[in-house]
């Protein structure tokens, strides 16, 4: 009755929200009435006949445009249904922030990091508005782009 996966069945990266068509692709797909997946970051529910996708959202790294909070689902079922709640709740981002400065990790990933703290106080996707702009300036994958070029494009974006 139900299908759990990260993305899509078949795809672990697959995105619904890049891609909304490949949640009713993804829910054809499926023999049973319910697909929870997530990899987007999105907190949803989506129903098409008598089948149900439903994402609970993301633990601290949601992409909402609020940030500084957590989705979960709660989901209850029987043989015939399932009940799903979709919940939001803040969480200690600030104590969250100070791990992260105090782990060490800034001195490895520079500007990413700035674009995932960002990310996490605003709910907007900070870290795909850097690559995608580093990809158009340079028309090179983000691994090989030198790290003066991501200095520019987070100054660019106000990472």
């Amino acid at each position: 009755e139900l299908f759990i996966c990260h993305g899509i069945p078949g795809n672990v990266r697959g995105n619904v929200g890049f891609n909304p068509e490949l949640k009713e692709t993804a829910l054809h797909s499926i023999k049973g009435n319910y697909l929870f997946g997530g990899h987007s970051h999105i907190q949803e529910v989506y129903k098409l006949g008598d089948k149900t996708y439903m994402n609970p959202g993301c633990l601290g790294y949601t992409l909402d445009g609020i940030g500084r909070h957590v989705q979960f689902a709660i989901i209850c079922g029987s043989d015939d249904e399932w009940k799903i709640e979709l919940h939001s709740m803040p969480y200690a981002v600030e104590s969250f922030l100070q791990d992260f400065n105090e782990s060490g990790l800034d001195e490895l990933g520079f500007v990413l990091n700035r674009a995932v703290k960002k990310t996490i106080i605003t709910g907007k996707n900070h870290v795909l508005e850097c690559v995608t702009e580093v990809e158009k300036e340079t028309g090179l994958p983000p691994h090989l782009v030198p790290e003066d070029v991501w200095e520019k494009v987070a100054q660019k974006l106000g990472v």
